[in-house]
């Protein structure tokens, strides 16, 4: 309020009008960012793409715990220009070719690549589950039995330290 530390600059003006723009486009695309997403249950895994009202990139792909060979952690090279990325991957490796409907880019006949970063729960704990249920059915009934809030929650931090799986 006091007249030395008011800024009536225009570059303060244009600033904010940037940044009420770059708000409202982060908002947008978020809105139509492709959402990938895992549903486990005891018969199948579902794959699920783009459940967004307008954008729907893809079907869902069921694929059953039968046909399921591996559950294998991958990792995708992403080079654009001077830049690689890295994203890691949780690849389910299956014995009958996938069907076309459903695939992603990255998915092959043998194989359904699902993106960690893309999904909620942490991706050590996912692929640990996933690969735990793929042992048997009488495996997939009992982590079933238990709630997903105890299944997908990481060890706390000092048991992930000391056994060196930060």
């Amino acid at each position: 309020m006091l007249p030395d530390s008011r800024n009536s600059s225009p570059h303060a003006i244009f600033a904010t009008v940037c940044g009420v723009v770059l708000a409202v486009l982060a908002m947008l695309f978020s809105l139509f960012r492709p959402a990938t997403g895992i549903e486990i249950y005891r018969d199948v895994v579902i794959r699920t793409v783009g459940r967004q009202p307008f954008v729907r990139i893809g079907a869902d792909l069921v694929v059953p715990w039968a046909s399921i060979v591996a559950v294998a952690d991958a990792v995708r090279l992403n080079t654009t220009g001077l830049w690689t990325s890295r994203d890691p991957l949780i690849r389910l490796v299956v014995r009958e070719p996938l069907d076309k409907d459903g695939r992603l880019g990255w998915d092959t006949d043998h194989y359904l690549q699902l993106p960690a970063s893309w999904m909620a729960a942490e991706p050590n704990t996912l692929i640990a589950v996933l690969r735990a249920m793929a042992v048997s059915d009488e495996s997939r009934r009992e982590i079933l039995e238990i709630g997903p809030e105890t299944i997908f929650m990481p060890p706390p931090l000092h048991e992930r330290i000391r056994r060196g799986i930060i």
